[in-house]
């Protein structure tokens, strides 16, 4: 069996910080098959990443993205190690009324919330290793006007994972797929995309939500 933990953060004039836990099963493992065309092409494809890796340059304060679309930042890690990443807005899913009963189970005060989870993923193109670093608390959920949104901090749950950096994530020979969960009331903004909020190993971070200006990636 496999717990997850729930703890939440409301943005607003009310700040929540709330545990829950659920047994959920653990899924059975699949074999994965891949054969020699599928390899080369994963190859060409890392190369592929390489090539581009300063295409539109490294993102700035502010900027918007949109989505789908490719943006470069640097992540420096706690050591000071920096490595060049790419990441991107893969999807905004309204959450299934089987996950958001899920959450309010644990979380009662969700109950009337509108919840959704956003994929984005990340490539590393360059520089230092990195392996079992991770940045994912990085990415916060945003408005339809590119403000910070309600978040739902959620650790261990399947449907909507948090990554860290993998070996292969490291050797850039393969991407990872990271998710946020946000939270909008009736009336209220929309979710809109997710924020790039920068190093928090940085003391002068120029993406902080406090004092300076996130990536925007649209929805």
């Amino acid at each position: 069996m496999k717990k997850i933990v729930l703890p939440v953060v409301l943005a607003g004039a009310l700040s929540l910080g709330l545990t829950g836990c659920i047994t959920l099963p653990t899924p059975q493992p699949t074999e994965k098959v891949v054969d020699a065309p599928a390899e080369t092409e994963e190859t060409e494809e890392s190369t592929d990443i390489s090539t581009d890796a300063t295409a539109g340059g490294v993102a700035q304060p502010g900027d918007v993205i949109e989505n789908g679309e490719w943006f470069t930042y640097t992540f420096v890690n706690y050591d000071d190690a920096s490595a060049t990443i790419q990441a991107r807005l893969l999807s905004s899913t309204p959450a299934t009324p089987a996950q958001v009963d899920l959450l309010v189970a644990e979380i009662p005060q969700l109950k009337g919330y509108n919840v959704v989870l956003l994929q984005f993923e990340q490539r590393k193109i360059d520089g230092a290793e990195i392996a079992f670093d991770a940045d994912y608390t990085s990415f916060i959920p945003a408005t339809v006007t590119g403000q910070p949104a309600q978040e739902v901090s959620v650790i261990g749950w399947d449907d909507c994972p948090s990554e860290s950096f993998s070996k292969e994530f490291d050797a850039g020979t393969e991407s990872i797929t990271s998710c946020v969960v946000g939270a909008w009331v009736d009336g209220g903004d929309q979710i809109g995309g997710i924020l790039y909020t920068g190093p928090s190993a940085l003391d002068d971070n120029p993406f902080s939500q406090y004092g300076g200006e996130p990536v925007f990636l649209k929805s």
